[in-house]
Order: C-alpha cells, then sequence, then structure tokens
C-alpha cells in the first residue's frame, strides 16, 4: 500500500492536540476514498463533537522569523507549497466555502494576506472570509494571482509556487497595491479571546508520538522536522 503523511490541523484556542489530520500520499498520488479522489481526506471525517474545522500549518508559524504579514491560503496543498517556498501560511482544513470565528483570535492584530483560488468561488469566498477577519486584524488584503478567474477549478497558489516555479520574492511582488479590505461599516473591533495555547511537556518524539497514538489509536510514527506523522494504508 501507498505511503501517507498526516498533516496536523489545529483549532488556535488549542494548541495541545490536533483536531483533524490531512492525510496526503508520500509519491503525490491522490488519496482515494472508497475508490474516489478525495480533495480533503480528513482523519477522522468528524469528531464525535461535530466539529473538525481546523487550520493546517499553525504548528509550523514558529520556524519563520518573519510573521509581519500571514499567507491565508485556501487550501491546504496551497499552504504547504507556501511555507516551502518560505512564505508563513495557514489554510483551512475544509476549503474555500468553510470557516469558524474561533480563529479570530488568531488573524487578532496581524497582517493577513488572502489568497484564493482564481475561479469564481475562490474570489466569492475569499472576499467572504477577509471581511471577517477585517474586522480584528491588523490589516487584510486580497491578493489576486496573476491567472484568469474563471467559473471552476481555477489556479491557485499552489500552481503558482509549484507548477509555475515563482519565488516567495515574486509573490511579495504581487504585493503592492493589492486591495486593502476595510472593517465593514457600521461594525466594530470584535473583542475576541485572546488567543491560548496548551502545551505538550516537552517535544521529545516518545511524547508527541504517545499523543498521536491518544488521537487516532493506530501505529503512527512521528516526523519530529515536519510535524507529519507516516503509517501504511
Amino acid at each position: 500500500p501507498p505511503h501517507h503523511v498526516l498533516i496536523p490541523a489545529y483549532d488556535p484556542t488549542d494548541m495541545s492536540r490536533p483536531r483533524a489530520y490531512l492525510r496526503d500520499s508520500l509519491d503525490g498520488s491522490p488519496v482515494l476514498i472508497n475508490g474516489k479522489e478525495e480533495k480533503y481526506p480528513l482523519v477522522p471525517k468528524e469528531n464525535p463533537d461535530g466539529t473538525n474545522k481546523a487550520l493546517v500549518g499553525l504548528n509550523a508559524l514558529s520556524r519563520f522569523k518573519d510573521l509581519s504579514g500571514i499567507v491565508y491560503a485556501e487550501g491546504w496543498k496551497d499552504a504547504l507549497a507556501a511555507m516551502a517556498a518560505g512564505l508563513p501560511a495557514v489554510a483551512n482544513s475544509h476549503g474555500a466555502g468553510s470557516w469558524d470565528d474561533d480563529w479570530l483570535a488568531f488573524f487578532k492584530g496581524k497582517t493577513v494576506w488572502i489568497v484564493f483560488d482564481a475561479d469564481e468561488t475562490g474570489v466569492r469566498c475569499g472576499r467572504r472570509h477577509a471581511e471577517r477577519i477585517a474586522v480584528v486584524a491588523h490589516e487584510c488584503r486580497i491578493v489576486r494571482l496573476p491567472y484568469e478567474v474563471v467559473p471552476k477549478h481555477g489556479k491557485d497558489l499552489h500552481d503558482y509556487i509549484r507548477e509555475d516555479k515563482h519565488t516567495k520574492e515574486e509573490f511579495y511582488a504581487l504585493l503592492d497595491g493589492v486591495e486593502l479590505v476595510k472593517r465593514p461599516a457600521g461594525s466594530e473591533a470584535k473583542e475576541v479571546p485572546a488567543e491560548t495555547s496548551k502545551q505538550l511537556p516537552d517535544d521529545y518524539p516518545d511524547t508527541i508520538a504517545a499523543q498521536v497514538l491518544l488521537d487516532l489509536s493506530r501505529p503512527l510514527k512521528y516526523n519530529i522536522r515536519d510535524g507529519w506523522t507516516v503509517y501504511e494504508g
């Protein structure tokens, strides 16, 4: 069977354990569920309380020295490509249409660059997310990638970086003159709770692996460098 990685997605108000994992194959092949490709292969598919919306990339932000701006991408593959290029990034575990107000605590006071796909859903949902984030962020801007907007399946940040080979510096060049999203008229800065985290006692592989085993109850191997968990199946 192919080897897979489990990419953790966290609720920013509780970093003690992932809320869900996104499964991906090490060889880049599609993840199949019941014979069909799954765009957002979540593990577990749904938590007992019905909530597994989370942000991918939160656990990796500590690697970046410059957090003056953060990319909020549409998809988890976009966020991974951005981080590989040297851009601090997070993404929604469920895609363009999903949102959770609990995330506002993470975005509070930050400069956020919204980078959604170049299609009608990406444009519509990117603006909707931007207007929510703008209420609490220091600054929120919508970044348009240099692609034609199409009705469906538009090109994205992953294409921009991985397929078209653009660099971090070229992405920063896109920021000149990008749209600043103003706080919606009639709204006031929303009071959100301070960002809080629960941490494991240490970052030793055995400690983290034990927590992962507790989360999923299956044999796993943890990669401390990348924050990924590998298993066969």
